[in-house]
């Protein structure tokens, strides 16, 4: 599973020094975390996310008041 997470540019800094990969489309931030299901616990888990709180737990809080769009995607 796959998660995009679109971002309000207006946090370009933060995502900077978080050191994440990420690429700007249409004057937004846009971050693709790969194979999330390595990174929690439990697959069941991370279906009941909410989109805030996925970005909370794989990316960074701060980023959370600026997320625009969550897409979750299988290859």
């Amino acid at each position: 599973m796959n998660v995009k997470f679109t971002i309000d540019y207006d946090l370009i800094d933060i995502v900077d020094n978080i050191g994440l990969d990420f690429e700007i489309i249409n004057n937004a931030i846009e971050i693709i975390m790969d194979e999330v299901e390595y990174f929690v616990d439990n697959v069941e888990y991370y279906d009941q996310l909410t989109d805030d709180e996925m970005c909370d737990h794989l990316l960074d809080r701060r980023l959370t008041s600026g997320l625009i769009y969550t897409q979750r995607y299988s290859d």
